[in-house]
């Protein structure tokens, strides 16, 4: 099964080729073998919200992105990136890879 997978920010989103399951490959799966970890980022498939249990399918996109951090006070918050920021790394992704 080829997939793309990538931290944002973070690491490149890059390619990824799993071997198929009977009980399907999950995200789990793919986190683990390309060794990136998800501790505080949301998990997202194709643009939607996803948990490491979410089963994918062939072509997928699996992207990390960083949880929204509050501080207290006056301090600036970080924004999360946007779909419009999600879009914009899986394009420059494709141009890369074709």
């Amino acid at each position: 099964m080829n997939i793309t997978i990538g931290k944002f920010p973070g690491t490149s989103i890059r390619p990824l080729v799993l071997p198929d399951r009977p009980e399907g490959v999950k995200v789990r799966d793919a986190l683990a073998a390309s060794g990136i970890d998800n501790t505080g980022f949301d998990i997202r498939v194709n643009g939607g919200v996803a948990t490491v249990d979410t089963v994918l399918s062939e072509g997928n996109a699996v992207l990390l992105t960083q949880k929204i951090k509050s501080n207290k006070g006056n301090k600036k918050v970080k924004r999360q990136p946007t779909m419009k920021d999600v879009f914009k790394a899986l394009r420059s992704f494709v141009k890369a890879a074709y």
